[in-house]
């Protein structure tokens, strides 16, 4: 046998050990829906002056991103000490897209509202981007959001919020969402998604104005009148119910 076909051997055995101890050494999770067993701590991104990276924190998989005082974002919350950092932070509610049964215990534990919005790569469902929407637009923050690693579905709603709680343009929060890990090429369809318009109550249409008969109209003048309708604001008159 050559020495070179012993080094091509020898490199060889060598490329299959570490894969074998890599594989090993994977993490391992128990979440009830929506997370791999695989994962890599990414590195952090940047910091701009939207958003401030807070690092690998004990207890949380993935990096922290804090996006304003009531909103933060990372993986998975695996220890009590996790849980303990985010209401340091003055957390109130975790928003979590793959709930695990150690988080489940903890928030419970720990006293922590724990909301559960499972969902998975690709488009938002409707009615999951309507719930979300109505929470944080509730009084329950500050919250903490997170999928697995906390890039990806948790960014999107995070883009979201940005969208729809603080009047970001999408096109903006879309390169926040890229600069914080996401990928607009591979989370096309899901980034997309948060152009939606969520069916919130007040969205709803409101009861028809009761119709103004002749006299009435005489009274209360034609500035208070808007096709056979009473209008009690004149310069909102295109929230009048025309009578059929």
């Amino acid at each position: 046998m050559t020495i070179q076909r012993i080094a091509i051997l020898t490199l060889a055995l060598a490329l299959i050990t570490t894969a074998g101890c890599d594989k090993q050494d994977e993490p391992q999770t128990k979440a009830v829906t929506g997370a791999t067993t695989a994962y890599t701590n990414p590195d952090m991104p940047r910091e701009t002056d939207t958003y401030e990276v807070l690092g690998y924190l004990k207890g949380i998989k993935g990096y922290v991103v804090k996006y304003n005082d009531d909103l933060y974002r990372g993986g998975e919350i695996l220890a009590r000490a996790g849980i303990e950092k985010l209401q340091s932070y003055g957390v109130k509610t975790i928003i979590t897209i793959t709930p695990s049964e150690v988080e489940q215990r903890l928030a419970k534990d720990l006293g922590i509202n724990l909301i559960e919005m499972p969902f998975e790569n690709g488009a938002i469902p409707a009615e999951t981007f309507t719930r979300y929407i109505e929470t944080i637009t509730s009084d329950k923050g500050p919250y903490y959001i997170h999928c697995h690693g906390g890039n990806h579905r948790a960014g999107a709603l995070c883009a979201a919020y940005r969208v729809h709680k603080q009047d970001w343009s999408w096109q903006k929060a879309a390169i926040e969402f890229g600069q914080l890990g996401g990928s607009l090429q591979k989370d096309h369809a899901m980034i997309q998604s948060i152009k939606q318009t969520p069916a919130l109550a007040e969205d709803k249409p409101s009861q028809p104005q009761e119709p103004v008969d002749r006299q009435e109209k005489e009274s209360l003048g034609d500035d208070k009148v808007s096709n056979g309708l009473r209008v009690e604001d004149p310069g909102k008159q295109h929230s009048a119910v025309c009578a059929p």
